[in-house]
C-alpha cells in the first residue's frame, strides 16, 4: 500500500513541476525513501507498544498533530488580527475544538470502564 501511495505522490510531484530532475531516478528514489520511512515508523510504533509506553502508532500520529497546532493557532489568530475572519468565528472554532475533545475523552473513558 505504501508503495502505491509513494508512487502516486511522486508522479503528482513530477506533474506539478516541483522536481528538479524528473524521471525514473527520482521516482525510484522517492518511492524507496517513502516506503522505508513508512516501515521505520511502523517498526517504531510497534516498539513503543511492546515496551508498554502506549499505543505506538496512535502516539506517533498524535505527535504529528500536536506539532502542527502552534502554526495552526498562530495562523488563525493572524487571520483574526487582520480581519480576514471574525472574532466570533474564532470563538466558534475554539468551542468546537473543546466540544470535540471533550466528546472523545468521554467516549474513551466509557470504553475503558466497559472493558
Amino acid at each position: 500500500m505504501a508503495a502505491f501511495q509513494s508512487f502516486g505522490a511522486s508522479i503528482a510531484l513530477q506533474n506539478q513541476g516541483v522536481v528538479v530532475t524528473p524521471g525514473f531516478n527520482f521516482l525510484f528514489t522517492a518511492c524507496v525513501t517513502l516506503v522505508t520511512g513508512t516501515m521505520f515508523l511502523m517498526w517504531l510504533g510497534e516498539q513503543i507498544t511492546e515496551r508498554g509506553i502506549g499505543n505506538g502508532i496512535s502516539m506517533i500520529i498524535l505527535a504529528s498533530i500536536i506539532s502542527g497546532l502552534p502554526s495552526g493557532i498562530g495562523g488563525t489568530l493572524e487571520l483574526a488580527n487582520t480581519g480576514e475572519i471574525s472574532s466570533a468565528l474564532v470563538l466558534i472554532l475554539l468551542i468546537l475544538v473543546v466540544a470535540v475533545t471533550s466528546f472523545v475523552v468521554f467516549v474513551e473513558r466509557g470504553r475503558e470502564e466497559f472493558q
